[in-house]
């Protein structure tokens, strides 16, 4: 019995400590909201004021941390250590859309991050990887895609600027399970009742923007190889892409498969000739390189990534 009086008595000092600090914050709140709300106290020209220079400082110290993380990795790295750009949950460790220009929707999925875009979405993983050797992978899951819809991974990422005109400039693998891309391609030297497939392409881009509205989109296709379409009905497979830079060369691999090899002085003079239409100024600010950010890329639609990694290769000695 008395144990149990000491309960009852336990339960109303702890509800009236709890009921006490309940009514002390709601009074505390209503007088810091009637004082600052008070008529003549706050203005419509204030408000803005403070709204636009806390937004300033949130940038300023999203910037911050956004250079900080790309420090930690850039060291990760230069220490020949593996950096995970896209986990398991399908959480960024950081990302930026390349360019204003190149943005969409993102979104967590399933576990992935999801990205839509109905023009070019470029989703930037890391600016400069800052290492001679590395490779960038990633799974992707083509969702939706429309008339020339693809998705995949970009490395190389450059831009600069003419006048007023932007140029950006990189190197993409991407594919196609979705969409007017999807299913048709006729296969050299197939045959009647599976005459076509899917297409993973690896190209040159470059893009050109005069201003918000008219842009200009050159490729070069480097190659393409095909792979059997996804049966109708079925859900879209995770490819896993993937991409070798080295200072003098680089290669792109197909779920775990090598499609491409090249080497950078090769494309930067073909690239000079085959970019066609591409006038100048613009030509002449195509470049393609080692060096540069990487990141995703979605093109008229929709698609998951996950498991996005890039590792530093030692040197071969």
């Amino acid at each position: 019995m008395p144990e149990a009086l000491y309960r009852l008595q336990g339960f109303r000092r702890g509800f009236r400590i709890y009921l006490f600090v309940f009514l002390f914050f709601i009074g505390t709140t209503g007088f810091l909201s009637w004082w600052l709300l008070r008529p003549g106290h706050v203005t419509l020209e204030t408000s803005e004021q403070e709204f636009r220079q806390a937004q300033e400082r949130l940038t300023a110290a999203k910037e911050n941390v956004d250079r900080l993380w790309n420090k930690a990795m850039e060291s990760d790295l230069a220490n020949n250590r593996r950096v995970t750009l896209i986990g398991n949950t399908g959480q960024a460790r950081y990302s930026r859309w390349a360019a204003d220009e190149f943005s969409g929707q993102i979104k967590d999925k399933d576990n992935a991050l999801q990205i839509q875009a109905w023009n070019i979405g470029l989703l930037e993983l890391l600016p400069n990887p800052g290492c001679r050797r590395y490779r960038f992978c990633a799974e992707v899951r083509h969702e939706e895609g429309g008339a020339n819809g693809s998705v995949g991974i970009y490395v190389g990422y450059r831009r600069g600027t003419t006048g007023k005109v932007r140029h950006h400039s990189f190197v993409g693998l991407t594919y196609a399970d979705r969409g007017g891309f999807a299913m048709q391609y006729l296969v050299p030297g197939s045959a009647q009742p599976h005459p076509t497939s899917n297409s993973v392409r690896i190209d040159l881009h470059h893009i050109s923007q005069f201003g918000k509205e008219e842009r200009r989109h050159y490729t070069q296709s480097l190659r393409w190889q095909y792979f059997p379409p996804v049966p109708l009905g079925k859900p879209s497979p995770w490819r896993k892409l993937a991409v070798v830079v080295r200072p003098e060369s680089f290669g792109l691999f197909w779920d775990q498969k090598s499609i491409y090899t090249d080497k950078w002085k090769a494309i930067a003079s073909d690239s000079k000739r085959n970019l066609m239409p591409l006038p100048e100024p613009a030509k002449s600010n195509a470049q393609f390189g080692p060096s540069g950010g990487l990141g995703l890329i979605v093109r008229q639609g929709s698609a998951s990534f996950r498991r996005a990694v890039i590792e530093p290769i030692a040197e071969a000695k």
